[in-house]
Order: C-alpha cells, then sequence, then structure tokens
C-alpha cells in the first residue's frame, strides 16, 4: 500500500505543472488572435483578370492580371480627363520580399499615380499599425508636386474618401533613385463613426519602378491584468 501511494505522487506533480503551463498561455494565445492581419493576400501571390477595366483609371495590367483582393488604379495631378495612362500593376515573380511574388508599380510620367487599394473591417475608436516592405528604382518625383512612395489609409468613413485620408507614410528616407527593400509601420487612430479602412499603396506623382510586399494591418493588443490563482 505504501509503495502505491508513493507511485502516485509524481502523476499529482505532474498534472499541476501542465495546469499552470495552459493558464499561462491562455493570454498570449488571446493576443496573437487580435494580431491576424487583416488583409487578404497581403503578399501579392495570388493573382486574377479583373472583371471590368476602365482604361482611364486602370493601369496596365499584364497577362496576369491584378493582385486579388486588391484594386487598381491610375490618376494624375493635371486636369486633362483624357491624358494617356502611362502606369501599370505587374507581378513580380523575381524582385520579392518574401513569398512568390511581389507587386510592381510602373509609371512613366511624373505626373502619374499608380495604386493598389483595398477597404477592410475595422471597429471605431482603435488603433492599428499598418507596415510592409517597399523597393525602389529610378525614382524621379515631379518638380510640381514632390512624389515618391506614399501610403494612405482613412481612419473615419470610407464613403468621405477624400475628407478622411491621412498620408500617414512616406517611404523611405531617400525617395529619389534606387533603393534597396525597407520597412515601413505607422499606426492609425480610427475615428468614432469608422467601420471600415481604405487603404491604398502609391507610386505617386514619381516615374520609375516600386515593389510593395508582405503588408499587413494588425489591430493593436490591449494589455490588462490577468488575475492568477
Amino acid at each position: 500500500m505504501i509503495k502505491d501511494r508513493r507511485e502516485r505522487i509524481p502523476l499529482t506533480v505532474i498534472g499541476l505543472v501542465v495546469l499552470s503551463y495552459n493558464a499561462a498561455a491562455s493570454p498570449r494565445a488571446a493576443q496573437a488572435q487580435t494580431a491576424a492581419n487583416l488583409l487578404p493576400n497581403p503578399g501579392f501571390e495570388d493573382w486574377q483578370k479583373p472583371d471590368t477595366v476602365d482604361p482611364k483609371s486602370t493601369p496596365q495590367l499584364g497577362v496576369e492580371g491584378a493582385p486579388s483582393h486588391w484594386s487598381p488604379n491610375q490618376s494624375t495631378m493635371e486636369s486633362d480627363l483624357g491624358i494617356k495612362v502611362t502606369g501599370k500593376v505587374a507581378e513580380d515573380t523575381v524582385v520579392k520580399h518574401d513569398g512568390k511574388a511581389a507587386a510592381r508599380l510602373e509609371a512613366g510620367s511624373v505626373t502619374d499615380i499608380v495604386e493598389l487599394s483595398q477597404i477592410i473591417q475595422v471597429e471605431p475608436n482603435s488603433t492599428y499599425t499598418v507596415r510592409g516592405w517597399v523597393k525602389g528604382e529610378n525614382i524621379v518625383p515631379g518638380t510640381k508636386h514632390g512624389g515618391g512612395a506614399l501610403v494612405w489609409s482613412t481612419p473615419g468613413p470610407v464613403k468621405d474618401y477624400w475628407s478622411n485620408m491621412d498620408a500617414h507614410f512616406q517611404a523611405p528616407a531617400v525617395s529619389t533613385g534606387t533603393f534597396d527593400w525597407q520597412r515601413f509601420e505607422f499606426t492609425v487612430d480610427t475615428k468614432a463613426d469608422a467601420g471600415q479602412m481604405l487603404v491604398v499603396f502609391q507610386l505617386r506623382n514619381a516615374s520609375g519602378k516600386l515593389w510593395y510586399d508582405d503588408v499587413e494591418v494588425v489591430k493593436k493588443g490591449s494589455v490588462r491584468t490577468i488575475r492568477s490563482f
């Protein structure tokens, strides 16, 4: 009888250790869930032909089309709506930060604005982190407006596009010429009436090529005291 009681003691201790480990791991698991990337196809791995293409507002697309879940667009700072579209959006499987592909934005004129955008669901009065990687080649900004790599977001209602758009980030510190992959990151505080966020990655008012890859929008987790027993 004494021998049996001694053999059960290690099992009891092991059980207590397992329970303590699970209690400590639960907050970490919850935090990992809140940090999920809200952008589908963030690495520009999947491409498809868009349903409609407006030659005045859509950049030229290669045979692969446009990245899934992303909307390509072309505009200009000039008032002439008949200006020829010179911007291009293409899949690049050679120049990439990670994975099998990156998105390449090209502009032949310093008045071009070439972009990829996406609308995601967000919560009001919350803080989100936007980050990713960008690389440039032969970037020449326009003398009239300046330009380069620019990332925008809407902290308020998406329907009020221009009144809520904020240029949160311009990258890199030297946005002309040629530069290797550089990481960018900034935070966005959504307004009380926000339900969606429009995120825009641009090659703005500059000629040359830009690559975007591995972009993210994540909600920042809150820190709170967890009572342990």
